[in-house]
This record gives C-alpha cells, sequence and structure tokens, in this order.
C-alpha cells in the first residue's frame, strides 16, 4: 500500500483521553465527529455487553464514531469477517488499497487486528506498516503475537513466511490481549460485589481503551 499523510488524531492522543476520562467515570469522551455514543450503548460497551452494544450499534446512524464501536464489538463478538468489512470501508479509498488520508491510528490498529483474527497475518502487518506511529503499544502487541505465532511453525512454512509471507492455511494466530480499540473512553464499570467472592471488577469491565 501507498503511504498518504494521515491526520493527527493518533493511539497517543486516544490513550491520553482515555486516561483523563478513567477520572469521570459517568461521562463519555467526545468522540472525533463531536458526537457522543447515546448513554445506553455507553453503558453497554462499558460492562462488556457487546451483543447489546452490537444490536443498539446497529440501529444508530452509520457515523464514523458508530462505525468503528461497531467494528469493535464485532470483533469481540467473533463477527471477524463483518469486522474486516467495516474497517476496509472505514479504512481504504473506495475500490482500492490505499489507505485513506484521514484514516487515523486507532482505525488503522482496529483493521490490523480484525485481518489477523481473519487469518490475514501479512495483511495486518501491512497496513500497520501504514500507521504514523508504527511503536504504538497495540501495534507492537499484535507483531508479538505474529512473532510468536511464525516461531511455532514447521521449519518450511517459516521460511515460506519469512521469505513470501505466505500464510500457512488453517493456522490461526494466538492473542492475549482484547482485541479492538474504542475510538472514545471507556472507563471500567464500578465493582460489583458477588457473594462469596471477591469484590474487584469482571474481567471484561477492564478492556477499555486505557488498557491498550
Amino acid at each position: 500500500m501507498s503511504k498518504p499523510n494521515t491526520l493527527p488524531n493518533t493511539l497517543s492522543r486516544a490513550i491520553t483521553a482515555a486516561v483523563g476520562a478513567a477520572h469521570q467515570p459517568d461521562s463519555a469522551a467526545t468522540p472525533p465527529d463531536g458526537g457522543d455514543l447515546p448513554r445506553s450503548v455507553f453503558n453497554q460497551i462499558r460492562s462488556g455487553n457487546y451483543a447489546a452494544a452490537y444490536l443498539s450499534l446497529r440501529t444508530l446512524p452509520p457515523n464514523h464514531v458508530h462505525r468503528i464501536c461497531l467494528g469493535v464489538c464485532a470483533m469481540r463478538m467473533g463477527k471477524i469477517d463483518e469486522a474486516i468489512q467495516i474497517f476496509r470501508g472505514l479504512s481504504l479509498n473506495p475500490g482500492t488499497t490505499v489507505v485513506r488520508g484521514d484514516a487515523d491510528d486507532v482505525l488503522l490498529i482496529n483493521y490490523a487486528t480484525a485481518l489477523l483474527l481473519g487469518n490475514l497475518p501479512s495483511g495486518a502487518l501491512d497496513v500497520l506498516g501504514e500507521l504514523k506511529d508504527r511503536d504504538a503499544p497495540a501495534a507492537v502487541e499484535i507483531r508479538s503475537a505474529i512473532d510468536r505465532w511464525a516461531r511455532g511453525l514447521s521449519f518450511w512454512r517459516r521460511l515460506d513466511w519469512k521469505l513470501n509471507h505466505i500464510e500457512p492455511p488453517n493456522r490461526a494466530v494466538p492473542i492475549d490481549f482484547a482485541p479492538g480499540i474504542f475510538p472514545i473512553a471507556i472507563p471500567p464499570s464500578p465493582p460489583r460485589p458477588l457473594t462469596g467472592k471477591s469484590s474487584a471488577p469482571h474481567a471484561q469491565d477492564q478492556i477499555t481503551l486505557s488498557d491498550r
């Protein structure tokens, strides 16, 4: 892919916004287009109810923020083909493989993650090559997952991957991180007491942009 200039709305800025929003758990950060998610959808995402958020987002006007959130929810539900379609449409100029000039790093990392989960690590690496901040933490996680996966291939498969970036069939790349980054800050839900158990937040409540 060729590399047009990207806008300065990078992952680092998104992470900074998320950290700030963590001190204001009852308010959503302002998305890039100036419109907030509906409170009900925000709370569904915040509580880790991605299936409900997915259904709600499908009924909303398809603006940039809603589409990215829909794609992340789709990834976390295992709807990988749909996530790839969403992020491809947002990231690339229509009918081409050229990254849009206004595609920010958060969007491209989501696209790369969807490709990775779709067993297309070579495509994921191509997209990561378009990042303004190529050392963004989420990008490093993706590359590390691919490196670990490649080391587990047989000698000839590994050589073919190294020389030609050809993926062996039916060899998924395992990941150890929550897939996808929301374009707004989603602080974790407050702890929910559980009878006879720790009152720490559920693991799914910890999946926030600031964790990435």
